[in-house]
């Protein structure tokens, strides 16, 4: 129902009650309400959200005039954006009291309420927009970029300028909330943490960052955690760091009633059996690692790590170990298609605004078929490939990757294997000191031209 108003329509399930709706709150870039765009709207929210990210781009089609669109008002750069979607599903949705919800009017009043029958999906900031006349239509398209661009063009520094800053002995969860902590004291007000959203690893490392990026930042500390840690941000803008070995299943979706579709892929593009460690020291350390089984099984498959501050064996076993744990079977990836609940029978369909990047997720109703491993009953650990057939994999807990939101379904991405970063890996599980060597100086000199 793209580019049909459904924003603005009311849908009505089996019972009658109002099933969902959207609504897009503005504020200025000094985060004061100015109005929510509702009865314009005239197109779908669609976004995707993904793990060691976060929501991405959504883009908004209001039907207004070509020279008249609110242009420096409600349609201004760098203004955020919220999403609203209120169903069926949040009617007692009480973690965070809004202003009149239930007598306010729209555009004017703030809301607050504890009863509040809406749910914020997104959450972000308007990096451009298109007035357009096509033939007799007149409209405007709002691009919204969601904060974790933001993480992209913000360096880290400390309060006194510094771009070189260092953490010595520290949690990686302790690191993430200092990188946090020193982008709010420059002046940074959309990204956060909350309570417990970073979670502590239970390891010590030390490292330098200089003249990095926050996405950089994040990105080496997730390489800095023990294997299974992942980061992501929500529709608040609140980061979370959490482990995908916490246990229990956060959805259960079924065949024939909450999927539509269910594909599994198994691959082995990116397998990794053998790994030479190119370190530093003199004579520079250089080794060489591999998985016979999986080279015997899948041919041969290398791949090389380069660091020049590694310059012991423990270090270079530790990070062969972890790309040849990871890498040396083949990867499986399941994509679902999850339908809403809040159509004509409710029955059917999940609460879809519930699922969040790093959940876990079980498909039940599978049909299992003739099951088929390698090696099970005989299988070393860390020699030997398990390989189990697809039938018996599609009934494995996965963690969701990645999310693609419409308003009545979501296509879901999930994998036993997280996405690891792209860039050089570097896992130290033990009190590794990975001070960077560089020849910049701690803080930049300024300059007028």
């Amino acid at each position: 129902m793209t580019g049909n108003g459904r924003t603005n329509l009311v849908i009505f399930n089996k019972d009658m009650t109002v099933s969902k709706q959207y609504f897009y709150k503005v504020y200025n870039n000094k985060l004061q309400y100015l109005t929510t765009w509702s009865s314009d709207v005239i197109s779908d929210p669609e976004f995707r959200t993904v793990m060691n990210g976060g929501p991405g781009e959504l883009t908004v089609k209001l039907a207004r005039r070509y020279d008249d669109f609110g242009e420096g008002n409600d349609v201004a750069l760098q203004n955020r954006v919220e999403l609203w979607c209120a169903d069926n599903d949040n009617l007692s949705n009480n973690a965070q009291d809004n202003t009149l919800w239930d007598t306010g009017k729209w555009d004017r009043d703030v809301w607050d309420t504890t009863l509040k029958s809406f749910v914020k999906i997104y959450s972000g900031y308007i990096s451009g927009y298109a007035p357009t006349i096509d033939d007799e239509e007149e409209y405007i398209t709002i691009t919204v970029l969601g904060y974790i661009a933001e993480t992209s063009f913000r360096i880290l520094k400390d309060l006194s300028g510094n771009t070189t800053v260092t953490y010595t002995t520290q949690d990686p969860g302790a690191i993430l909330k200092d990188v946090i902590d020193k982008y709010r004291a420059d002046g940074g007000v959309n990204i956060n943490y909350i309570g417990s959203s970073i979670q502590m690893t239970g390891t010590k490392v030390t490292y330098t960052f200089n003249n990095n990026t926050l996405k950089e930042c994040f990105d080496k500390i997730i390489q800095l955690c023990p294997d299974g840690w992942y980061w992501f941000m929500d529709a608040n803008g609140y980061i979370y760091l959490n482990s995908t070995q916490s246990g229990g299943i956060d959805h259960f979706v079924t065949i024939g009633r909450d999927l539509v579709k269910y594909q599994i892929n198994k691959r082995i593009e990116n397998l990794i059996n053998k790994v030479y460690v190119q370190g530093g020291g003199n004579p520079a350390l250089f080794n060489v690692y591999s998985r016979g089984s999986s080279v015997s099984t899948y041919g041969k498959f290398e791949n090389r790590i380069q660091d020049s501050k590694v310059t012991d064996n423990t270090s270079a076993d530790a990070m062969a170990k972890r790309t040849l744990d990871r890498n040396q079977s083949p990867e499986v990836r399941t994509l679902l298609t999850v339908v809403d609940n809040n159509g004509i029978d409710p029955t059917y369909g999940q609460n879809i605004e519930s699922f969040l990047v790093g959940d876990t997720i079980q498909v039940k109703n599978l049909k299992y078929g003739t099951k088929g491993t390698t090696l099970w009953n005989v299988a070393l650990w860390d020699v030997d490939v398990w390989d189990a057939t697809l039938s018996y994999a599609g009934a494995d807990v996965l963690t969701i990757v990645s999310i693609d939101y419409n308003p009545d379904y979501i296509d879901i991405e999930a994998a036993s294997r997280l996405p690891e970063i792209t860039k050089r890996m570097e896992d130290i599980n033990t009190a590794l000191i990975t001070t960077t060597q560089t020849t910049l100086p701690s803080s930049p000199t300024p300059r007028t031209v």
